[in-house]
């Protein structure tokens, strides 16, 4: 997904040593020492943040698996780098002044920054408020571009991708032929004729996919 986003932002005229930059959302809760109460809430969690390389792997095919092993590689290096203590969390100016630069150099157009985050095997079909359990979850529409969600599918096995980019990125990106070749809308039922899934902006995928989780 990572892969064929970078192709979908690039302009033909682009030089393709520009940087792309990963952000990572992380949950704080199993990786904190000492561990949080039992009942604890909220948003706990940090960002990992990464540069993979681009470029084509050794047979010179860019959407061959060895050119994307190298970014899995590093987000988990950077996933293994989060801090564990928990007084980290008390020191919010640290992370106020990582948003800053972040904003700075994306909005000068130095870096090319895409997020991600997972709420993959959170229980989410398992919740029920009182009038049942739900149909299917989805992500409600966000002012935000060049983010990716990914959720556990209903059915065990398959995992959603919840995708906000621009209007001209997101034109590329679904019409990717390398991403439809292994993605499906299929599976979705009644939530498929949603108003949500012809949002503009917005594009949801499945897929099976046959790699380990980070």
């Amino acid at each position: 997904m990572w892969r064929r986003f970078v192709g979908a932002t690039k302009a033909d005229h682009d030089d393709d040593n520009k940087m792309h930059r990963v952000i990572y959302t992380v949950n704080l809760r199993p990786r904190i020492e000492p561990p949080l109460p039992q009942y604890s809430f909220g948003n706990i969690c940090r960002i990992a943040l990464t540069a993979p390389l681009l470029g084509k792997s050794s047979s010179g095919d860019d959407e061959d698996q060895e050119s994307c092993y190298g970014m899995v590689r590093r987000v988990r290096e950077a996933l293994s780098k989060v801090d564990k203590d928990v007084k980290t969390l008390q020191h919010g100016g640290e992370h106020l002044r990582v948003m800053d630069r972040l904003a700075q150099s994306s909005s000068t157009g130095e870096v090319v920054t895409s997020s991600y985050a997972s709420l993959c095997q959170f229980p989410v079909y398992d919740i029920d408020f009182g009038w049942g359990r739900p149909t299917w979850v989805g992500l409600a529409p966000l002012p935000i571009n060049d983010l990716m969600l990914f959720l556990d599918t209903k059915e065990a096995g398959g995992i959603e991708a919840h995708v906000t980019l621009s209007e001209e990125v997101m034109t590329k990106f679904e019409s990717d032929p390398f991403l439809q070749r292994r993605v499906s809308m299929d599976g979705f039922g009644a939530a498929a004729d949603s108003s949500l899934l012809r949002q503009p902006g917005l594009f949801v995928t499945k897929f099976m996919p046959k790699i380990s989780r980070l």
